[in-house]
């Protein structure tokens, strides 16, 4: 398997599993619902959907709005948040 396929198998696993961990500790939050909350507090939430990126764009958009100091989302949310936009609303 070629390592980029490797590291997106791999980050995409991970997100599902700190989910499901998240849910089974208590924190029943969907993916929606977590995006909602997240990114609703810096701007609207039509800005993200209208973008229409998939994981590798959104990983880019993530880690700019963290290292700008504007997302306060842990990378475990993000790699949540980032997949629920790509899945939704990917063209």
């Amino acid at each position: 398997m070629k390592p980029a396929k490797l590291f997106l198998l791999s980050t995409t696993l991970l997100g599902a599993t700190l989910y499901l961990s998240s849910v089974a500790a208590g924190e029943n939050i969907t993916p929606k619902a977590l995006f909602e909350k997240k990114c609703q507090a810096c701007h609207e939430l039509d800005v993200p959907k209208s973008q229409k990126l998939d994981k590798n764009g959104w990983d880019g958009i993530m880690s700019w709005m963290t290292s700008m100091g504007g997302a306060n989302i842990s990378d475990d949310e993000a790699l949540i948040i980032r997949d629920y936009l790509a899945e939704n609303y990917c063209p």
